[in-house]
């Protein structure tokens, strides 16, 4: 799983988990926090929903991406970080997803 590749390798080590849609996005973000409680008791920060339709996920957005900042450090999404998102800091990426597109595959 996630939690335990994390746990192995980096705990902090920037996520992004690519999701079928927002519902989807929310189901994972609810069990990577019930997966990870002791991040989550750190920082509640620690896994974040940051898709189009959530202002509070939105907002940390730039956090995610910022080298200097250490959360959030997992992040579900669905569409807002497929296109667009220069995030360097990322060391993991997760497709929860089928992509049956090779232009939208390249985008990620």
């Amino acid at each position: 799983t996630i939690t335990n590749y994390l746990n192995r390798t980096d705990p902090m080590a920037k996520t992004i988990v690519f999701c079928n849609d927002i519902d989807h996005a929310e189901r994972m973000r609810r069990a990577l926090v019930n997966l990870n409680p002791e991040q989550v008791n750190k920082n509640d920060k620690y896994v974040m929903k940051i898709t189009g339709d959530d202002e509070v996920g939105k907002a940390q957005l730039d956090n995610f991406i910022n080298p200097k900042k250490k959360y959030p450090v997992i992040a579900t999404t669905s569409e807002l970080m497929s296109t667009g998102v220069d995030a360097k800091t990322c060391k993991l990426v997760v497709l929860d997803q089928g992509i049956q597109s090779m232009t939208k595959f390249k985008q990620i």
